[in-house]
């Protein structure tokens, strides 16, 4: 019999260069470390069509993503960012994020809402919020919340 789409190993090439391919990106963000050797990133033009809703880094257990997604690690902070204009909120989302000094893996809840109460309903912080997740070295996994735990309008992360 003859195999038609070629061996597993091809297969598995061809399927995770699809699924790593580097789609171009509408954003610029940008990192440095401040004068007490912490690490800060400034986040700009923000396209939210393109915002990742959830990352998980390889090598995390497959049973702490399930406890992050159903939101059963217990919550070490909660971070809301209600209110906030674009600059203070990546001004919190820094602080907050070096303001965790502990030693092992902690889960952060951040409330930055739905973004329907924003100008032409069209979510500002949110965006923000996972684009930040999404590049900052510290951050292993992060999920929109359950909806107890906020929803839509909330993300959990696990920060190193």
């Amino acid at each position: 019999m003859k195999n038609k789409e070629g061996t597993f190993e091809e297969e598995l090439i061809k399927f995770e260069k699809k699924l790593y391919v580097n789609k171009p990106q509408n954003f610029t963000a940008s990192s440095f470390r401040n004068e007490n050797n912490e690490f800060q990133i400034n986040v700009d033009k923000i396209d939210p069509k393109q915002i990742i809703e959830s990352k998980f880094n390889h090598g995390l257990q497959h049973s702490v993503v399930k406890k992050l997604k159903r939101g059963a690690i217990p919550i070490f902070k909660e971070i809301d960012m209600h209110g906030l204009k674009y600059q203070e909120a990546i001004d919190v989302l820094n602080q907050s994020v070096n303001q965790i000094t502990e030693r092992k893996t902690v889960c952060v809840l951040f409330i930055h809402g739905k973004g329907l109460g924003s100008a032409n309903k069209t979510p500002i912080i949110k965006p923000l919020v996972k684009q930040f997740l999404l590049c900052h070295p510290r951050i292993l996994a992060y999920t929109p919340a359950p909806k107890r735990l906020g929803g839509e309008g909330a993300t959990l992360a696990l920060i190193q």
